[in-house]
């Protein structure tokens, strides 16, 4: 099956929004710094989903992705930054897997009343590799990168034969409740 010209298209502004709104990727390499800002987790999400599904499919395997029940809406962080290391990620897993599925699980840990500790985990079943080629190394580099720009941490492990798992963690903030008064 190949993937329809609207599909490519949206693979594409995807793959050019991880190409070229990297740090130190613009014109001058000013955006070394997290943009936040309050925005809708779940749109986020959503929205990688889509797109990579199709990529996934395009390959004859299958993308999960779990997103806890408990997972807030509306976060206060980085979306740009956490568009592009989701994406990088999911795209390195996808591309890695020859058959089986890539499943991303997505979670919160409450901090405080005002913070979370987002957690996610992409695990492939692809060939799995200690050693990773030069490709593989910049964008697990890249997306390390990103993840510690937002304040969090970013670990992989692989085991030859059984595929890979990339996990990180990273703090987001929750916008308050409005207030009305009558």
């Amino acid at each position: 099956m190949r993937p329809t010209r609207s599909v490519v298209d949206d693979i594409s502004r995807l793959d050019q929004a991880t190409r070229w709104d990297l740090p130190g990727a613009g014109v001058d390499g000013d955006d070394q710094e997290a943009a936040w800002q309050t925005f809708d987790l779940h749109a986020l999400v959503s929205q990688i989903r889509s797109v990579l599904t199709v990529a996934a499919r395009a390959k004859g395997i299958a993308l999960v992705v779990r997103a806890s029940p408990t997972l807030p809406s509306r976060v206060i962080g980085d979306p740009g930054h956490l568009r592009q290391a989701l994406a990088v990620l999911l795209e390195n897993a996808i591309g890695s897997t020859e058959r089986g599925e890539v499943v991303a699980s997505i979670s919160a840990d409450p901090c405080s009343h005002a913070r979370i500790s987002l957690c996610v985990e992409i695990s492939d079943t692809g060939a799995g590799a200690e050693r990773l080629d030069a490709a593989d190394a910049a964008r697990l580099t890249l997306s390390r990168t990103l993840v510690e720009l937002m304040d969090g941490q970013l670990e992989r492990s692989s085991a030859h034969g059984a595929g890979s798992t990339c996990r990180f963690r990273l703090p987001l903030g929750l916008p308050r409740p409005l207030l009305v008064v009558a």
